[in-house]
């Protein structure tokens, strides 16, 4: 808190102390269990059933979409990389193939 409000909570009556703390404690719950935490808590709970080659299917398939947001947001990885990743049959492909770069090329 900033000294300001530290100044003004302890000088208000019993009260408005009580009232400051239940909004400030209200707000802070508000942060953390709304919004994207409802999102987050249903798709666990959709998946908390699955088995061990859906899992690994769920997986891939979200390594897919990130690597598709990542090579349309950022070209430059699709040429650092040679050639695109691609994940074969739902499974996780053997990417030792993938040419690696120095960062301080990449920067030239």
């Amino acid at each position: 808190m900033s000294r300001l409000a530290e100044n003004i909570y302890f000088r208000s009556p019993t009260w408005l102390q009580n009232l400051l703390i239940s909004t400030y404690g209200y707000n802070l719950y508000r942060k953390r269990y709304k919004g994207i935490f409802t999102d987050i808590m249903a798709e666990i709970r959709l998946t908390e059933d699955l088995n061990a080659k859906q899992i690994e299917a769920l997986q891939a398939e979200r390594l897919n979409q990130m690597i598709e947001y990542c090579k349309k947001k950022y070209p430059l990885l699709s040429e650092i990389a040679g050639r695109p990743f691609a994940l074969q049959s739902g499974l996780y492909s053997d990417l030792s193939h993938q040419k690696t770069t120095n960062p301080k090329e990449v920067d030239r």
